[in-house]
């Protein structure tokens, strides 16, 4: 008997799947979520760049705004102590700034000293803020069709957005199409956070959430007596809440809001006909990847289909969860793992363009009369085209 492992690989036609997709789609009765990673933003463009940078151009950014203020020695302290090399993003170096300035003390830790390692988090935070506080154009962007979609059907369950993006792109295609939306907060003078709404299904199904799992630049935080509030402002000034998940502890107003919206995916994520679609989102926040396993687990979950922007070799993470996984199936532009097995999508033999390119597909020519099909959801743009034929049809 061999023991050698079978490693041939199931050829699929993606016509199929985007059938599914879109019946999911069309239904008003299933639950249907959303996570939306860093990749939507980017895919906005505005003077043929990026509305919103992707982690590296955020990452330059922000090292040049601390060189330009004089601290270049502090970055290159934490570069070092965190031995970041090149594979570190603005991220890790705020989540080791936060780390190291409660030990600091009255002297310093690794050569920083607790006020330049509170001048390094400020200084991240407003650059960041910066960059991310834009405005959505006029023109048709994934987040239009997105909002157009989810105000079109009268639903039994609301639709449920979760995002790690801190911008507001969002909630402005939603305003603009006069779509409801509830995000946690309460009150009309000072919208404040209030967790049990967020955990409870008291509100109108046409209301339809949004959950922002690392905050966003419109939160402000301070502190009331022994506790710390946090609220929806406007206000410039009031210090911005850009909150990031792996601080869980490192203060009650980057802790309430994170735990709460992660309970709400884990409950979404318990619903046995539910399904969430994920675009953007390179499963590369460990912390968030554990909450979706975990909501995977028990009974019969929720139906994940993660779009993937690029070649599936390019994430580890995804392909690892999703051969352990059966209810996660991951689509990226050449295969996908789907039941826990990798497939491969169709090819043709051809001396012209098999067929017409459709929303969601395109055959490429690899080789001289070799087609391949290539899955294109995983471009945040073309979800929202996919989103509004499904609407028209």
């Amino acid at each position: 008997m061999s023991n050698t492992r079978c490693k041939k690989w199931q050829i699929m036609d993606i016509e199929n799947h985007l059938e599914q997709f879109s019946a999911c789609i069309r239904g008003s009765e299933r639950p249907i979520g959303m996570l939306l990673g860093a990749g939507c933003a980017k895919s906005v463009w505005i003077d043929e760049a990026p509305l919103v940078p992707a982690m590296a151009g955020m990452t330059t950014a922000v090292e040049d705004q601390i060189r330009d203020d004089g601290h270049s020695d502090s970055w290159e302290k934490i570069h070092t102590i965190g031995d970041f090399n090149e594979g570190g993003n603005i991220e890790d170096v705020l989540n080791l700034v936060r780390d190291l300035r409660p030990h600091a003390g009255n002297g310093d830790i690794r050569g920083l000293d607790a006020e330049e390692l509170a001048y390094l988090e400020n200084a991240i935070c407003r650059k960041i803020v910066e960059l991310v506080d834009v405005n959505l154009p006029a023109d048709e962007s994934g987040y239009h069709n997105l909002s157009k979609w989810m105000g079109s059907i009268e639903r039994e369950e609301p639709v449920e957005v979760f995002t790690t993006n801190y911008d507001l792109l969002l909630e402005q295609a939603l305003e603009k199409q006069n779509v409801p939306f509830f995000d946690g907060f309460v009150g009309g003078h000072r919208p404040f956070f209030d967790s049990y709404s967020v955990l409870n299904d008291e509100l109108p199904s046409r209301w339809n959430r949004l959950w922002k799992v690392h905050g966003s630049v419109n939160w402000a935080s301070d502190k009331a007596g022994d506790s710390i509030e946090i609220w929806r402002s406007l206000n410039e000034e009031e210090e911005s809440a850009v909150i990031h998940p792996s601080h869980m502890k490192y203060s009650q107003s980057r802790k309430l809001p994170y735990l709460a919206y992660l309970d709400r995916l884990k409950k979404f994520l318990n619903k046995p006909e539910g399904v969430l679609f994920v675009v953007g989102y390179s499963f590369r926040d460990q912390h968030l990847n554990e909450t979706i396993i975990d909501g995977l687990r028990g009974p019969p979950s929720t139906q994940i289909f993660a779009f993937l922007y690029d070649e599936l070799d390019e994430y580890s993470d995804a392909k690892e969860l999703a051969r352990q996984n059966s209810e996660l199936s991951i689509f990226a532009q050449n295969a996908g793992i789907i039941g826990t097995q990798r497939q491969e999508w169709d090819t043709q033999e051809s001396n012209s363009n098999p067929e017409e390119n459709s929303t969601g597909l395109r055959w490429e020519e690899q080789e001289e009369d070799h087609w391949h099909q290539r899955f294109t959801l995983g471009d945040f743009q073309e979800f929202g085209c996919f989103l509004d034929s499904v609407i028209g049809r």
